[in-house]
């Protein structure tokens, strides 16, 4: 939505997907992998010189690998923004954070191995 003056508010929102599947030959082996995401932004402009909005995005990936491997990762992200203007002046500001996390088992020298980790951005 485009704001107007009879509609002050505007809205982007995308989401995303892959897939793939590798079956692999004789030179190599297979791996499926599979990848989604969507964002969205949302604004109010409150004022003729004044902007205000905010915003959400979320990602997830996971892999399938050879014996039994995998990796998951997830990811969010969000925050709010605002942006005052006038006569050619503006100022800008953003806020944010975010949180990421994995986990990953592969097969490795004297077997398997797990790992994970997770943190605020």
């Amino acid at each position: 939505m485009q704001p107007t003056t009879d509609n002050r508010w505007g809205f982007f929102a995308t989401a995303n997907g892959d897939y793939t599947d590798n079956n692999g030959d004789f030179n190599s082996n297979g791996f499926q992998y599979a990848t989604e995401d969507w964002d969205s932004r949302g604004g109010l402009q409150a004022h003729a010189y004044l902007v205000l909005g905010g915003y959400l995005a979320y990602e997830h990936s996971f892999t399938n690998l050879v014996n039994n491997g995998a990796i998951d990762a997830n990811g969010v992200t969000g925050g709010l923004y605002g942006s005052w203007f006038s006569n050619g002046f503006y100022v800008d500001g953003i806020v944010g954070g975010g949180y990421s996390g994995f986990t990953e088992r592969r097969l490795s020298v004297g077997g398997n191995t797990r790992g994970d980790g997770n943190d605020a951005l």
